[in-house]
């Protein structure tokens, strides 16, 4: 029968393989849960290994002999069920009540005994008040059950090698609970300790591997944000591109509206490879989210709700899966960008190509130039009436040339130190910048008198890595190649 409580519960109680109320909830080593059942319904041969591919994170996990059983069982899941049908009992004269533990009557249970960790009838209750051996038992009625939570449902943990033997110790060398009898022969020269003495410490280092997974759960989750926001942006500088277009397109005659058309397809589609790239790492992150919400919901529940052995019991698990998922390399910075917009080239007067759409934004710092002809970000000294070529590259955030044209590039020289005999200079000069629509940018310069020479190169407003670039400029041509001013 499917599951017919609020959402909240539904999917805290519900199996996501069969929909349906839990049955025998077993727990992954990536702390996602499932019935028993489904478990072994998902069992699959794998060379010499049997593995289960987790059906909500995809992780595949081994699974001894194909034994379902040996995983561990989800004790607040069991525990929240036991609760809930006691609170559905009390609701509904439909739903079939709690019967007693302690006998075989088939009576109603009406409270529980703490000590012996059983739900008893009115009968056993009244007999265990009068038996001496149970004197000091607490028994609590199921209203105080409810109140005190899944922490009154502890049941004894037994061995499963030493049967009837209660786990009672935690060893510190295999990271595992053990009875009295394990110290004898398979932990004889291990470390170990009571549980009692020691499940508070492991608490605690639990808990901090868990406050790591919560500010790295914020982390991607600003991450993610920050993706989609970024995804919305790209969608509405697509639009606002768009828009230019039409604009500029409008003002045009009609014979233009194949080229209106291609403009926008272009932007369009690089829009969509953005917007498909940012979707991808959005589907990454939220898996990863989901993931880390998962861990982090399942260990703060074994955290507040669990006894102190089964909480050791489940205490390596914890631990591996929650470092597991701490220690993922995530990209949480959006891949794209949304630079885009319209770059006009020339007038419909012009033949060829009226505008662009650019969708690559260039990166100032990462551009250089090159000094005729000859290796990036090296300055050499010149002669006087020399002219020399020049060549800016400009390049996008991860380094590479961009292959259109349409960037604001300026140049302006210097001569910080003025000749009266060269009264004509002008002091500040901004020269002529040839745009091949390549990326590449080209100018020539012939200083006219010697000296320290500065050049300033502005792209879209600022300066490249290194301007102002300074060489110097001799009073007679020398062919020897001093480098100065390496920017590099």
């Amino acid at each position: 029968m499917a599951c017919a409580q609020p959402e909240e519960i539904n999917k805290q109680l519900c199996c996501a393989v069969c929909f349906e109320q839990f049955k025998e909830p077993k727990v992954l080593p990536c702390l996602h849960t499932y019935c028993k059942g489904c478990l072994v319904k998902l069992v699959k041969k794998k060379g010499r290994n049997h593995i289960i591919t987790c059906p909500e994170c995809r992780q595949e996990v081994k699974i001894t002999n194909g034994d379902v059983g040996k995983l561990q069982s989800n004790f607040w899941v069991n525990n929240f069920m036991t609760l809930l049908s006691m609170q559905d009992s009390n609701m509904s004269s439909s739903k079939k009540p709690l019967v007693c533990e302690h006998c075989d009557s088939g009576d109603p249970a009406v409270s529980r005994c703490t000590n012996c960790c059983v739900f008893m009838c009115e009968f056993c209750v009244t007999a265990h008040k009068r038996i001496n051996a149970f004197k000091g038992h607490k028994i609590l009625s199921l209203e105080e059950v409810k109140r005190v939570g899944s922490k009154a449902l502890v049941k004894p943990a037994f061995c499963e090698k030493h049967g009837g033997e209660l786990v009672k110790l935690f060893c510190q060398t295999c990271q595992k609970t053990i009875c009295r009898d394990c110290t004898i022969v398979d932990h004889r020269e291990h470390k170990y300790d009571f549980v009692a003495d020691i499940a508070e410490k492991e608490r605690r280092s639990v808990r901090a591997i868990l406050e790591k997974c919560t500010t790295k759960e914020k982390a991607v989750g600003e991450g993610l944000k920050a993706v989609q926001n970024m995804k919305s942006r790209v969608l509405t500088k697509v639009s606002e591109v768009n828009k230019q277009v039409d604009s500029f397109i409008d003002e045009q005659v009609k014979v233009l509206e194949e080229h209106r058309a291609h403009l926008k397809h272009k932007a369009t589609t690089q829009g969509q490879v953005k917007v498909k790239q940012l979707d991808s790492q959005a589907d990454d992150l939220s898996s990863l989210l989901a993931q880390l919400r998962s861990g982090i919901d399942f260990t703060g529940q074994a955290i507040a709700d669990g006894d102190d052995v089964k909480l050791l019991s489940m205490k390596t698990q914890l631990i591996k899966r929650l470092s597991q998922l701490n220690s993922s390399q995530d990209q949480l910075k959006p891949c794209q960008n949304d630079y885009m917009k319209l770059q006009v080239k020339r007038s419909i007067k012009d033949e060829g190509e009226l505008a662009q759409v650019m969708y690559k934004q260039c990166d100032p710092q990462r551009c250089t130039i090159s000094m005729g002809g000859r290796e990036e970000g090296y300055i050499y000294s010149t002669s006087i009436n020399e002219d020399v070529h020049f060549i800016v590259i400009v390049k996008d955030e991860s380094g590479d040339r961009v292959t259109e044209g349409g960037y604001k590039v300026s140049i302006q020289v210097q001569f910080p130190e003025i000749y009266p005999a060269f009264t004509g200079y002008l002091q500040g000069e901004a020269l002529a910048v040839r745009d091949n629509g390549d990326g590449l940018y080209t100018f020539n310069y012939c200083p006219v008198q010697p000296g320290l020479c500065s050049l300033s190169v502005i792209v879209e407003g600022q300066p490249i890595y290194g301007s102002p670039f300074q060489w110097q400029v001799d009073q007679e041509r020398d062919r020897r190649l001093g480098r100065r001013g390496v920017t590099y």
